[in-house]
């Protein structure tokens, strides 16, 4: 049914060819706005794997939906966990297939995943005068990847809201920040300390 109203349809065309994909990298400093490095889930699709899945799998949805993180979920389409990229080719799964006596290919994500209680986790009103250093230091101090953002709900709920990813970071400063949050090279930091 046509909307009856002051708007008009806007002028389409068609493709000739494939369209580059579109940069996503965004530049920033530390003293840019948290905000300008944030995953807002509100208007991203995230990816989401069964906690029985098992690892190979997973690391091609990951790799076919062009990101490094997943969340877990179990029978009911509950979070539960995440799993990174690094996590499923990294030494994690192959230590913990020779603890439980199994196959590599017989490993599930609930076997390597961080469960929540493992996340570093934020409230979005902090957020509000937040800079991408202090998210630095955040991660930092917590020793992790990423850091998970969380909104309270009326009912006492609370909503996964977004979250901020070392990597992303990384892109961002076009520097590496390493696993206690600090550049790896004098030129690195240098370029930081630059902006």
């Amino acid at each position: 049914m046509p909307i009856q109203s002051r708007f008009m349809p806007l002028a389409t065309t068609s493709l000739a060819r494939s369209p580059r994909k579109p940069e996503t990298t965004a530049r920033a400093t530390l003293s840019d706005r948290a905000l300008s490095v944030f995953t807002d889930l509100r208007y991203s699709a995230i990816v989401t794997a069964d906690h029985l899945d098992h690892l190979g799998e997973t690391a091609e949805l990951l790799l076919k939906s062009g990101v490094h993180m997943g969340f877990v979920s179990d029978v009911h389409g509950r979070i539960v966990g995440m799993v990174s990229a690094e996590q499923l080719g990294g030494e994690r799964p192959m230590q913990r297939a020779m603890a439980a006596n199994v196959r590599h290919d017989e490993l599930t994500l609930e076997d390597i995943m961080a469960p929540l209680s493992d996340w570093a986790v934020i409230d979005a009103g902090e957020l509000a005068h937040a800079r991408v250093g202090d998210i630095v230091e955040t991660l930092h101090a917590t020793g992790q990847r990423y850091l998970f953002v969380t909104e309270k709900l009326e009912d006492d709920e609370v909503a996964l809201r977004g979250l901020f990813s070392a990597r992303r970071i990384e892109e961002a400063l076009e520097a590496a920040i390493d696993s206690d949050g600090h550049a790896h090279s004098f030129a690195e930091l240098g370029s930081l300390l630059a902006r």
